[in-house]
């Protein structure tokens, strides 16, 4: 393996307004944020040739049209302007740091100067996420009659498999839940800005599917979130702080043959991602002090601090007990408020967050750190993780 080891840096991060069934169309958002971006990074529209998305709705029964339920590299292309781009990425599963990750390799290879990478996402009004049909085909012939049509239940499933096992209840993983609307009341960005919970708030939240209740999942909302990448060398000629790509790896497969969700297929897709990222950045988990996982779900982060080493599988609910990953602990997890605090943005709240820490522009939350590690969606269905550093 060749390493790109801080060959590499992001130089502009932003977001869009993030809101609940927002007044403007997800194209407009998707502008929003990308032009923030690039004036973040000190250049402009022209300086961009480079482009990388995941232009997925990733939801049940969404539509198609390009600047309503998605954002494409085309529609950004031509509505922006873009004028000068070299190359173009849209990948097909992930999230926003796996489409980073295709923006890393194309600047390190000289393929483009200046990258910008985005994930715009869409609440649309009405039911979310429900299969309102009579005939299924394919794996769904033996899920949906059972009541596994939305990925609530089926991700149901390896959270009951892990509680069953180890021992992990709900109580333990309200330590994690309120501490995350903590942070994110710390937030401005953040839907739940100012909006903190209690232990009781989240242990009498209605049931999804047992035993995912609602505070256990994201919320879909409005947004997106952007940054820019460029090389090390570059990097020293713009007036702001470059945050380097010590490591970074898109990954994320399944190895089970069956068709619902299991720990143990996560579990083994999640560590090989893990040791693959250990290897491509030359650190471990010792050399980290600041924490990004993803958090679709609750007991996602639990099952990460676990594949990454942080602590032995089956005790990451023990773990998490104590002050080690509150804001001035050890280990400072989430401290954007992650999903579950700003919303269902696929990995934008750890990757900005970790580039805007980095840089010590975090205000109220900013916390000590010089390495940290972003992680962002399941290792059953794509995922993309890197390690930044503040020091080249």
């Amino acid at each position: 393996m060749m390493p790109i080891r801080n060959r590499v840096a992001i130089v502009g991060s932003a977001y869009s307004r993030i809101g609940r069934h927002l007044d403007a169309p997800l194209g407009a958002l998707a502008l929003e944020a990308t032009a923030s971006a690039v004036a973040d990074a000190g250049l402009t529209l022209d300086d961009i040739d480079g482009i990388s998305n995941y232009p997925n709705p990733s939801r049940l029964n969404a539509g198609n049209v390009d600047g309503v339920d998605l954002v494409t590299v085309n529609y950004l292309a031509r509505t922006a302007p873009l004028r000068h781009l070299r190359w173009s990425c849209s990948i097909t599963q992930g999230t926003i740091t796996s489409s980073l990750v295709e923006a890393v390799h194309a600047v390190a290879a000289g393929a483009c100067n200046y990258a910008l990478v985005y994930r715009a996402m869409h609440s649309p009004h009405g039911p979310f996420g429900i299969a309102d049909v009579r005939r299924v085909s394919g794996n769904g012939e033996f899920l949906a009659p059972y009541g596994l049509s939305n990925t609530v239940m089926a991700f149901a499933l390896p959270y009951s498999r892990y509680m069953a096992k180890y021992g992990a209840t709900r109580e333990h993983l309200a330590t994690f839940i309120v501490r995350n609307r903590r942070n994110a009341a710390m937030n401005p960005d953040a839907v739940f800005f100012r909006s903190p919970i209690s232990r009781q708030d989240y242990l009498d939240s209605p049931m999804v599917a047992e035993p995912l209740s609602v505070l256990d999942c994201d919320m879909a909302v409005d947004g997106c979130g952007a940054v820019v990448v460029t090389t090390a060398e570059r990097a020293k000629d713009l007036p702001v702080t470059p945050v380097y790509v010590t490591g970074c790896v898109a990954l994320g497969l399944s190895y089970d043959h069956a068709p619902v969700q299991t720990l143990e297929g996560f579990m083994h897709s999640a560590k090989r991602l893990a040791s693959t990222l250990w290897d491509n950045a030359g650190v471990g988990p010792a050399d980290i002090d600041h924490l990004n996982l993803y958090d679709g779900f609750s007991y996602f982060p639990l099952l990460w601090l676990e594949a990454f080493g942080f602590c032995p599988e089956g005790e990451a609910f023990e773990f998490i007990q104590d002050a080690t990953t509150e804001p001035g602990g050890r280990l400072p997890l989430n401290t954007s408020g992650g999903a579950l605090g700003m919303g269902r943005l696929h990995g934008s709240p750890q990757l900005v967050e970790a580039v805007r820490q980095l840089q010590g522009r975090c205000g109220e939350r900013q916390v000590q750190c010089s390495m940290s590690l972003v992680q962002a969606g399941s290792p059953l269905h794509g995922c993309g993780a890197l390690v930044l550093s503040a020091e080249r």
